[in-house]
């Protein structure tokens, strides 16, 4: 391998992970989670692995999705110039409700599963 193909190696690895570094750690724990899953099935793990799972699509849908989607949106339903209560409300459910919902579920499915683990642990010791 020359040098040139290893420097280019080394930045398509460097820019890999500097673009997907976020989603590459949540896949980590949705891999965790599932593993889990297999080897001892409780719900605790499925509240991790759909809330890791929750947190990807947020991710994927803030980098790739949103603005095509909302762009869609705009051009079926707003046909005049005068229709701007309907343009931001379709703006504002595009960019603040869903990726906020979607946070919002995942971490909270996340630290569901947290207190449940932590509330099993105390039964486990009476």
């Amino acid at each position: 391998m020359t040098a040139a193909n290893q420097q280019g190696l080394f930045y398509l690895l460097y820019w890999t992970w500097l673009h997907n570094y976020q989603v590459i750690a949540l896949a980590f724990g949705c891999l965790l989670a599932v593993g889990l899953l297999f080897k001892n099935p409780k719900r605790l793990y499925l509240l991790f692995f759909l809330g890791f799972l929750l947190l990807i699509f947020q991710f994927e849908y803030l980098k790739h999705f949103q603005a095509h989607l909302e762009e869609q949106a705009l051009q079926t339903t707003v046909f005049t110039q005068n229709q701007g209560k309907a343009k931001k409300a379709i703006e504002l459910f595009f960019t603040r409700l869903v990726p906020f919902s979607l946070y919002l579920g995942g971490w909270g499915l996340i630290f569901l599963g947290m207190i449940m683990a932590g509330r099993g642990s105390k039964r486990d010791k009476k």
